[in-house]
């Protein structure tokens, strides 16, 4: 069969990113990005990885050979599972990636006895159905500060992920290679090259394809 013909998507879609990095949205980013970032529960914690407890250890430098999957847990769940999981998130009027989140953030408190850390996710840059079509990368890591109380319970931490993570949706535009050099710039703190820049837990999503 015949491919579909070519649209100008991509060049309209480039075109939107070149004049966003010069408009007054891309400096407001950059403003919102900085508070995210030095307010002072995440900045205090940005250090707390050094001496986090590891299930095995993790090589220094990375290397050819331990690049893929040394720093990466997958999880496949259950059906059923997920479709409790998606009911307890609906229930509480949540996404099933906010409840995802904050069950890590839980585990991070649980293991690490740390009430205040960065946890990354990705999110789609993709504004319309439209441009669901169009070929290239278009996702943004974010960093999501968590605070967690000792009192909290799991509803009341899902629903502040959640309001967290609407929050920063509005912003996901601005380049995080652009968020780290921002901090860079705020902050002395020495670079790791084996660990990723501002966090070290990052919480994706895969929906099953049937």
């Amino acid at each position: 069969g015949k491919l579909p013909p070519l649209n100008d998507d991509f060049d309209r879609l480039a075109g939107r990113e070149e004049a966003y990095l010069e408009s007054s949205d891309y400096q407001q980013d950059a403003v919102y990005w900085r508070e995210v970032l030095n307010c002072e529960g995440p900045s205090q914690a940005l250090h707390a990885f050094e001496d986090w407890p590891l299930d095995f250890p993790r090589p220094f430098v990375r290397s050819e050979r331990n690049a893929k999957g040394a720093h990466r847990f997958r999880l496949c769940l259950d059906a059923s599972i997920a479709t409790g999981l998606r009911s307890f998130a609906q229930h509480n009027g949540c996404s099933l990636h906010a409840l995802m989140l904050a069950l890590m953030a839980l585990e991070v408190r649980r293991r690490t006895e740390r009430s205040s850390f960065l946890l990354g996710t990705a999110a789609s840059t993709r504004d319309s159905a439209s441009e669901a079509r169009t070929v290239g990368y278009y996702v943004n890591m974010l960093p999501v500060p968590c605070q967690l109380c000792d009192d909290e319970s799991v509803e009341e931490t899902l629903r502040a992920v959640q309001r967290k993570l609407a929050e920063e949706l509005q912003h996901v535009r601005y380049p995080f290679a652009h968020i780290y050099r921002d901090f860079r710039e705020d902050h002395s703190v020495p670079v790791n090259p084996a660990r990723y820049p501002l966090f070290d837990f990052a919480v994706t999503e895969n929906p099953g394809v049937s």
